[in-house]
C-alpha cells in the first residue's frame, strides 16, 4: 500500500506547510515529489527550532523528496520548470493569486504544455475571491474568518489560541482529496484540472452541522451533546490536576461508567447538563477530583465505558495504539518521526533532502540537459 502512487509525479512549488505536507502525503504514497525551491531555500528550512541547521519544521514535512533549487525569474529556470512540467502529472503550488501567472507558470500556461496536468493553487482566500484578495493572512486568520476559531473558547467564553495551525493542515488533507480526484478524471479523460484550493473553504466545510444547527435553534456551538453541554460527554480534571475525557452516549456506556463508580442512581440521569450548580454534574467533578490521573487510565483499561487519558505529545508515543500502529518511527541520525499511515514504508523512506540536492540529477537524468548547462545554472545562482 506504500506504492499506490508510484509512477505519478509531482511538482511542488509550495513552501511552509500546507503544501509540503499535502505532496509528503502523497510521497509517502509512492509518488516522485520533486520540490521547485528558490535558490535561498524554502524559508521553513531557516526559520524557529533548528537541527543540524535545518528547521524542524521543513524537517517535518519534507520527507521523501526531490530538492531542485532554481531561479523562476531567470530564462533557465523557467526552461527548466517548462519541461519539467511536461513529464508531470501533478503541480502545486501556493503563492498569492497572480504570482504564477507573472512567472508564466499559470495553469493556462502549463496546460499548453501538457494537457492532463492536475494543477493544485493553495490559498487562503481562493484564486479569484475580491474581497482580501491579495492580503497576507495565516492559520490563525482563517480559522478567525470561519467560525472555527470561535468553536474553541475558554470557560469564559474567550477564543482560545490554539497550538495546532488546523486550517494549514485540514487544507492539506483538502488538496490531497482534490488531488486523487483529478488523477482519477485525468485516467478518464486525459483532462487536466485546475484546483482552487481556499483554506478558508477547508475550514467552512467542517461547519455544516453547526450551520444547520444555528439555523434551527440560534445554538452556535453545534451538538450540544458533543460540545460539553451534558455530564456524561466531557472533560474532567483529576486529583493531580491532570485530565481525563468520558464519552459515554451510549446507556450501556454510561451504565458500565455508574456501576463501576459505585453510583448506579446516576443511571437515569445521563443527559443531566453539565452547568455549575447542577447536582450531577458538581458530584461528577467531585468524583474525578476523587481519583489521580494514572487511577483513572487504569480505570479505562478495565471499564468500557468510552473513558480516554488526556495525554501530553510526550506520552503518545509510548501508549499501546500507537505503538501498535507503528506511527513512530526512526528516520535515521536520531531523527524519529510521525508517519502519515500504518501503510507508510520505513525501509524506502528518504530524509528531507537538502537544499538543491537533486538540482543534477533530475535535470540530467529526467531532462537530459548536458552537465555543462546543468553548472552553468547554478553557478548563476
Amino acid at each position: 500500500m506504500n506504492n499506490l502512487l508510484k509512477g505519478v509525479r509531482v511538482l511542488d512549488f509550495s513552501m511552509y506547510l500546507p503544501g509540503p505536507f499535502a505532496s509528503m502525503r502523497l510521497a509517502d504514497r509512492g509518488a516522485e515529489v520533486i520540490s521547485i525551491e528558490p535558490v535561498q531555500g524554502d524559508p521553513s528550512r531557516h526559520m524557529g527550532i533548528q537541527r543540524e541547521g535545518t528547521g524542524v519544521v521543513f524537517l517535518a514535512v519534507n520527507r521523501n523528496k526531490k530538492s531542485v533549487a532554481l531561479d523562476l525569474k531567470s530564462e533557465e529556470g523557467r526552461e527548466a520548470v517548462k519541461e519539467l512540467i511536461q513529464i508531470s502529472d501533478v503541480l502545486i503550488e501556493s503563492f498569492r493569486p497572480g504570482v504564477m501567472e507573472r512567472l508564466g507558470l499559470s495553469y493556462e500556461q502549463s496546460k499548453e504544455w501538457n494537457r492532463g496536468l492536475v494543477y493544485c493553487s493553495i490559498s487562503g482566500y481562493g484564486q479569484d475571491t475580491i474581497a482580501l484578495n491579495g492580503f497576507g493572512s495565516h492559520d490563525l486568520n482563517y480559522m478567525a474568518l470561519t467560525g472555527m476559531l470561535a468553536q474553541l473558547t475558554t470557560v469564559e467564553g474567550k477564543p482560545a489560541h490554539p497550538s495546532i495551525q488546523f486550517a494549514d493542515y485540514i487544507g492539506s488533507f483538502g488538496a490531497c482529496e482534490e488531488i486523487l480526484a483529478s488523477l482519477l478524471h485525468q485516467k478518464e479523460t486525459g483532462e487536466g484540472t485546475h484546483i482552487d484550493l481556499a483554506l478558508t473553504d477547508s475550514l467552512h466545510s467542517m461547519l455544516g452541522v453547526h450551520s444547520l444547527i444555528h439555523q434551527e435553534t440560534g445554538r452556535e456551538y453545534g451538538i450540544n451533546e458533543l460540545n460539553g453541554g451534558v455530564v456524561c460527554y466531557g472533560i474532567y480534571e483529576t486529583l493531580d490536576e491532570r485530565f481525563i475525557t468520558l464519552a459515554a452516549l451510549e446507556q450501556s456506556f454510561w451504565r458500565n461508567f455508574c456501576t463501576q463508580t459505585g453510583k448506579k442512581e446516576w443511571i437515569s440521569k445521563q443527559f443531566s447538563p453539565s452547568k455549575d450548580g447542577s447536582d450531577v454534574f458538581e458530584k461528577m467533578k467531585s468524583l474525578f477530583k476523587s481519583r489521580t490521573f494514572r487511577e483513572w487510565s487504569e480505570f479505562s483499561k478495565r471499564v468500557d465505558c468510552c473513558m480516554a487519558p488526556v495525554l501530553r505529545l510526550s506520552e503518545t508515543e509510548a501508549h499501546p495504539v500507537t505503538q501498535e500502529r507503528g506511527m513512530f518511527y526512526e528516520l535515521g541520525g536520531g531523527l524519529k518521526q510521525v508517519a502519515t499511515s500504518t501503510a507508510f514504508s520505513q525501509k524506502k523512506t528518504m530524509q528531507p533532502p537538502s537544499l538543491g540536492e537533486h538540482t543534477e540529477e533530475v535535470l540530467t537524468s529526467l531532462l537530459g540537459w548536458p552537465e555543462e548547462k546543468v553548472k552553468r545554472l547554478q553557478s548563476n545562482h
